[in-house]
């Protein structure tokens, strides 16, 4: 997380991923995120109210990664939309946002859950 705070972007260029915790992670320090078409990282860092938390590559080329972070380092207020819109977006991964959302879905599925300690 050091490393994170005192980072200005987060570059993931991959070209194949899961769900890629790092990203939140990096999402949560205010950071905007370059990265792929891949897996479900248009969904995390997508557009929020007309604010992305980052940038997506139309290619995954260095060139093409390079010219994405300049965009975002150059224009000033673009750069602390997307710092801003990161940390918001990233407390819809939180891990309290995830048991409540997977709550919500078993109690529709299966009903409500009994209370009480589990044995």
């Amino acid at each position: 997380m050091k490393l994170l705070r005192q980072a200005d972007l987060f570059c993931f260029p991959t070209r194949s991923e899961g769900f890629p915790k790092v990203v939140v992670e990096a999402m949560a320090c205010g950071l905007p995120i370059i990265t792929t078409r891949v897996s479900v990282l248009p969904q995390i860092i997508g557009d929020f109210a007309g604010t992305p938390a980052g940038a997506l590559l139309e290619e995954n080329t260095p060139t093409a990664l390079a010219a994405a972070a300049r965009e975002c380092l150059t224009d000033s207020d673009r750069y602390c939309a997307m710092s801003a819109q990161a940390q918001r977006a990233a407390q819809e991964y939180s891990l309290e946002r995830w048991r409540d959302t997977i709550g919500q879905h078993l109690s529709r599925a299966w009903g409500p859950t009994k209370s009480g300690p589990v044995s």
